[in-house]
């Protein structure tokens, strides 16, 4: 109950100016609102007429087919890019030589004997994310048992498709004739200038030229409501819901890997009224408005999420997960993504819903077009396990002709779980004195403020069994990039029992 009390309190952040304008960089996951949530608007679309036969069982199920393509590709290019949360850059920039803090060097992704001999160069993102299915909802009157109670019940079938789309610019490749293309695609890295050491093959947080794609369930949503004021011109009520998440696991090997659904289960309440405003004598035409306002709360689920590197003294480390780490008294180096795509506890917390619209109807036609409000308070993200913190330390220039050496360690021994769960990160002390430590902020969604608009036409069949008809569109947008923004089109069917 704290909690949730604690998660209400923090919706009030979405008044706050700073809490929505910060752009974000350097992350290795995006959370997406859940396509339950997102479809928000397509479920007050086209609503059904009461079957008014004796013998009806006050049920109405719809079917919509839905299509939603992201169109702030710049933005989660920063997102996901190099850069600082100043300064975000949609691209990754591997450079030579020392001194900048906001690119990675040739020699943090590969064992280059010296600064200036690696491969190195640009490359420029253009994430995208696809979503297409059918939203299956069923509303249940239950009258027949209490006067104004009702139940719904909604799940979507989905295809997702997802692409990072990188391109690599103005690149050099190594001694070995090897590029940024290599590494960020996961390929082989030769190591001929070593007589002994190799450098393992990127196997997370990749990046592909190629879509990738999942199918499943995302989410069952359960409603229990009651109307509690029903008059001629409006009506009020209240209602309790839960999320079952039916979606699928991360694994963490792509980068803007395709997931639908959420992985916590969410309860929540929620408010809502009609109001007729306007009735036209001869009762064939209406205006009307409706409202509603849920609360939901996200509880903590395992996921499997990459971690970032940060400087304890000066901030995170730009692409901190591509940095080279090597196991301690071998020869053997691999991107620190390999390594630190860990068992998690994500807990989503408070998410609020608002929606206000309007609807006319002539006859048997309907005109929809309504606002809807997203926030979603930033996740919580801690450790559920420890990495053995003697077995991994930095690899420098040159260091790899001779056994890596545990003076240099990565995780120091002296610290304990606390230290990761509390986001403080496990201690790197390497030869020069600078502390790093894992990076939870690198895998944690920020808070979200999503703004959308929608709008759409139906038309109901005067037939025995109530068919209806309905199609639309929407588009949302965000002040800052730490959310996925689309548009999205719909064509939906529904009947009344």
């Amino acid at each position: 109950m704290k909690k949730i009390i604690r998660g209400l309190l923090a919706a009030t952040a979405v008044m706050s100016p700073m809490a929505l304008e910060a752009t974000v960089a350097n992350k290795t996951v995006l959370a997406h609102r859940g396509t339950v949530s997102d479809n928000i608007l397509l479920s007050t679309t086209a609503c059904g007429k009461k079957n008014h036969d004796k013998d009806a069982l006050g049920a109405d199920i719809s079917v919509a087919g839905f299509y939603r393509q992201s169109h702030n590709k710049v933005k989660l290019a920063q997102y996901f890019g190099g850069g600082t949360d100043v300064l975000p850059a949609g691209n990754i920039e591997v450079v030579t030589g020392t001194g900048t803090t906001t690119a990675l060097h040739s020699t943090d992704i590969e064992m280059a004997t010296t600064t200036t001999n690696g491969m190195y160069g640009t490359v420029a993102l253009s994430p995208r994310r696809i979503e297409a299915g059918a939203h299956i909802q069923w509303n249940q009157c239950l009258n027949k048992f209490v006067k104004g109670l009702w139940m719904s019940v909604a799940a979507p079938v989905v295809y997702v498709r997802t692409e990072m789309r990188p391109t690599f610019t103005t690149t050099a490749k190594d001694a070995d004739g090897q590029g940024l293309d290599t590494f960020f695609t996961g390929g082989a890295i030769a190591r001929a200038a070593y007589s002994t050491a190799t450098q393992s093959a990127l196997a997370n947080q990749k990046m592909t030229a190629l879509y990738n794609s999942a199918t499943g369930v995302a989410d069952v949503k359960a409603a229990v409501g009651y109307k509690f004021v029903q008059e001629k011109d409006y009506s009020f009520g209240a209602s309790v819901h839960g999320l079952i998440p039916t979606g699928n696991k991360q694994a963490g090997v792509l980068a803007n890997e395709p997931t639908y659904g959420n992985r916590s289960f969410f309860f929540g309440a929620g408010l809502d009224g009609q109001f007729n405003l306007y009735r036209s004598e001869d009762k064939t035409s209406s205006f009307d408005m409706h409202a509603c306002a849920k609360y939901s709360y996200g509880f903590g689920a395992e996921q499997v999420r990459t971690l970032g590197l940060t400087d304890l003294t000066d901030g995170a480390d730009a692409q901190g997960q591509y940095r080279l780490v090597g196991k301690v008294g071998t020869q053997i180096a691999a991107p620190l993504a390999n390594v630190s795509t860990l068992a998690v506890t994500v807990e989503p917390r408070s998410r609020l819903e608002a929606v206000a619209g309007f609807c006319y109807r002539f006859n048997r036609f309907t005109v929809d077009a309504a606002y809807n409000l997203f926030y979603g308070q930033a996740e919580t993200v801690k450790a559920k396990g420890l990495l053995d913190e003697t077995l991994y330390v930095r690899v420098k220039a040159g260091v790899a002709n001779a056994d890596i050496n545990e003076g240099d360690e990565l995780f120091d021994t002296a610290d304990n779980e606390a230290a990761l769960t509390d986001a403080a990160g496990l201690i790197l002390n390497v030869a020069t004195g600078t502390q790093h430590g894992l990076d939870l902020g690198a895998c944690t969604t920020p808070s979200q403020v999503v703004h959308k608009v929608g709008g759409g036409v139906g038309y109901s069949f005067e037939t025995k069994l109530p068919v209806r008809i309905g199609a639309g569109g929407e588009v949302d947008f965000s002040s800052n990039n730490h959310s996925v923004n689309s548009w999205a089109v719909w064509a939906k069917v529904g009947f009344s029992f």
